[in-house]
């Protein structure tokens, strides 16, 4: 509180300060304030302002190295064989932004390809069906979206409504699939769509579409 009972602002908001260096020194020049109390209150009204400045640069920075970071994780998400540009500063913002678009690219990646639980052939008499028989009114079954990882197969798996009590590699021709309980998500390599699953397996079958045409 000073003699004259003129406060400083202390919460350094976005705004001009009611008291600068500048205005303490025009107090003491017209006699309102004594030349002791108007030195020792310009050089508190300094460190005020600097503080105030530091505070506006440190928050422009952090804004600059967010929205840095944050092009770099796109830019990382879209080419994973790229390496990945470092932001030294906040690297964890950087790598949760990172997780958050790979978890984004995939969930679109999963929904978009119309991935579906389909039958094959678990009824009595019923010949198997394979994904292109299952896909026929779905725009065709595509090769190129089959799971990568048992981590995605399970998203697939969830999304389809199916709670895989043990998730294991498979290998089947007809992989992945699940007979009700056990689920196997790794198909051999090759053209897969074409195969048909055995008596009581049901496929996971990746439609172009997940609507009827």
């Amino acid at each position: 509180m000073w003699e004259a009972g003129i406060r400083m602002e202390t919460n350094y908001r976005a705004c001009s300060f009611p008291i600068t260096p500048d205005r303490i020194t025009n107090l003491w020049q017209t006699g309102k304030v004594s030349k002791d109390t108007a030195t020792q209150e310009y050089m508190r009204a300094k460190k005020h302002v600097k503080a105030y400045l530091d505070n506006v640069e440190f928050h422009s920075r952090f804004e600059t190295n967010f929205a840095l970071a944050s092009l770099g994780a796109i830019a990382f998400a879209r080419s994973p064989h790229q390496v990945a540009p470092t932001v030294p500063w906040r690297r964890s913002s950087f790598l949760r932004i990172q997780k958050l678009m790979e978890i984004s690219l995939k969930v679109s990646r999963v929904a978009g390809a119309g991935f579906g639980m389909v039958c094959s052939g678990s009824d009595v008499g019923q010949e198997p069906r394979s994904c292109e028989h299952t896909c026929a009114a779905r725009d065709g079954c595509s090769e190129e979206n089959w799971p990568q990882s048992e981590e995605e197969f399970k998203d697939i798996a969830k999304l389809a409504g199916q709670e895989c009590s043990t998730v294991q590699e498979g290998g089947a021709k007809y992989d992945p699939s699940t007979d009700g309980r056990h689920c196997g998500w790794s198909g051999p390599e090759g053209q897969r769509c074409a195969e048909a699953g055995d008596s009581g397996t049901y496929r996971f079958c990746p439609c172009n579409s997940d609507r009827e045409l």
